[in-house]
């Protein structure tokens, strides 16, 4: 079974006995963190806060604590998503060995944006300040979100359509709170430039972008957005 998104990871970890869950509060300022550290360090399992202070929302920690906890989770999408890389490293292996890379096209096209209509994530909002203020260390300037992937639209012309080869998908933290923000209408986020052409020489102007920022989605691109990947 392919796992789509973060609760179904939960739910295969629990079936699993690669999961524990914690019903009793915790507290996401400083103490959930703590708690993440030294099941991590003592190379243990995924942890379930089944009952956060201050928020409904469940939370989850060390899903990829281990190699061994990564295999597990992707063992059924692994060997496609392997092809695929080594056919971005090496394209002319396509033709070397064609056959072991009938699927690599497939799975790029899977993972590249799609236009929608409606979705799940339009069925509810949510002020940020009911989202889990996680602090992981007494420094931090905030409450954080600290594993989302950030999607950001280089600005085009008025009335174009903007093309999805202009979009960067990132892992960047999100800073809830503990600025000069508005409360439940400013964040601080994070982004690549970088990434956009059209800016170059013109950081100095005021540009407007459109942001996304998910959690809790495609778990490959939560896994392999930490890493260094060629290209």
């Amino acid at each position: 079974m392919s796992l789509r998104n973060t609760r179904q990871v939960v739910e295969d970890l629990r079936q699993h006995s690669r999961l524990i869950e914690i019903n009793d509060p915790i507290s996401p300022n400083l103490e959930m963190a703590e708690i993440q550290r030294r099941v991590y360090i003592n190379k243990g399992p995924a942890i379930l806060f089944s009952n956060p202070v201050g928020t409904s929302f469940p939370m989850v920690s060390n899903l990829f604590g281990s190699l061994d906890q990564s295999r597990f989770i992707f063992r059924e999408t692994i060997e496609r998503v392997r092809r695929a890389i080594e056919l971005k490293i090496d394209p002319m292996a396509g033709l070397r060995r064609p056959w072991r890379y009938l699927s690599a096209p497939w799975v790029g096209f899977t993972m590249m944006p799609q236009r929608v209509a409606t979705g799940p994530v339009l069925a509810n909002l949510v002020p940020l300040s009911q989202l889990p203020q996680l602090v992981s260390w007494p420094d931090d300037g905030g409450p954080f979100v600290t594993l989302p992937q950030v999607l950001s639209q280089a600005p085009c012309s008025q009335g174009k359509r903007p093309s999805l080869s202009k979009i960067n998908l990132g892992m960047y933290r999100v800073q809830l709170s503990g600025n000069d923000y508005v409360p439940d209408k400013e964040v601080g986020l994070q982004f690549q430039t970088v990434r956009f052409h059209e800016l170059e020489g013109n950081l100095d102007l005021p540009v407007q972008f459109k942001l996304a920022r998910q959690t809790g989605v495609d778990v490959q691109l939560q896994r392999f957005g930490q890493e260094d990947r060629p290209g």
